[in-house]
């Protein structure tokens, strides 16, 4: 059942069909996958008790993924540039359903860290594994894992 204040018109939610992918401001739409992860990794702090005293603020960790088609690879780095691992850029993700809330999320700095071609035979479109340093911190729809990107 929706909730007051979350309403869903028709049972809609999001789908990948729902996602819209920008690098840069620019709109791509031959995107297979998307993904990225974010942690803050803390660690306990003991002292000569059995009981933890408290925990570190911990260090923050940022990656990501995209799997596009061959056409859009290459207007993404004609967009960048050569050296285009060397440049950094900013990604956007937003999820607009009909019905349902849009909700944007942002990774405001990355890299490409790895490119890997990898085809066979058969009927499916070229695709290319681009592995992203994800470099600033991850913004969900407005909202950080950490507040503070020092």
């Amino acid at each position: 059942m929706p909730s007051p204040t979350n309403p869903r018109i028709n049972g809609n939610r999001h789908a990948f069909s729902s996602v819209e992918l920008s690098i840069n401001g620019r709109r791509y739409k031959g995107v297979k996958e998307i993904s990225y992860d974010d942690s803050l990794e803390g660690e306990r702090v003991r002292g000569s008790s059995p009981v933890g005293l408290g925990v570190t603020q911990g260090d923050y960790d940022a990656n990501g993924s995209i799997t596009l088609y061959r056409e859009e690879f290459d207007q993404l780095t004609q967009d960048i540039g050569d050296g285009y691992g060397e440049v950094e850029f900013e990604i956007t993700v937003t999820y607009a359903a009909r019905g349902a809330p849009t909700i944007t999320d942002r990774l405001p700095a990355n890299r490409l860290k790895k490119v890997e071609n990898s085809h066979s035979q058969g009927a499916e479109a070229l695709e290319i594994k681009l592995e992203l340093m994800v470099i600033g911190v991850i913004e969900r729809n407005g909202r950080r894992l950490v507040r503070r990107d020092q």
